[in-house]
């Protein structure tokens, strides 16, 4: 006996909503120095990296990663917690790793650790 699978037209939907949907964005993670720290008057500020990372807005011999409630899941107390651990790592001259969005310019940030 051949058994016929139906598809329903929310799985057709879905689907098709999956299939014309922009690019996802793809994670990736940053290591090394932080140049600057940016903070901008509606919370969200902006990580000075050497120019290393071509898709990342940037001027100069620097690139920005913006760290932006709303923003790759980050809420504003997300923020806060990695404004003080960047500005840590800054003042100390410490390493830093993060993850962030490649699919715009404005490469937003998701998480950070001091090394």
């Amino acid at each position: 006996m051949i058994r016929v699978r139906r598809t329903s037209w929310v799985s057709v939907g879905v689907f098709l909503f999956q299939a014309l949907s922009p690019a996802q964005a793809a994670t990736v993670w940053y290591q090394g120095p932080v140049q600057l720290v940016y903070p901008m008057n509606d919370g969200s500020f902006a990580i000075g990296v050497p120019n290393i990372l071509p898709v990342c807005s940037g001027s100069g011999s620097g690139s920005y990663l913006y760290v932006t409630p709303g923003q790759n899941g980050v809420t504003m107390d997300g923020v806060k917690s990695m404004l003080a651990t960047v500005l840590t790592a800054f003042s100390q001259g410490k390493t830093i790793s993060l993850a962030y969005d490649d699919s715009t310019a404005y490469c937003y940030v998701n998480r950070l650790l001091i090394q």
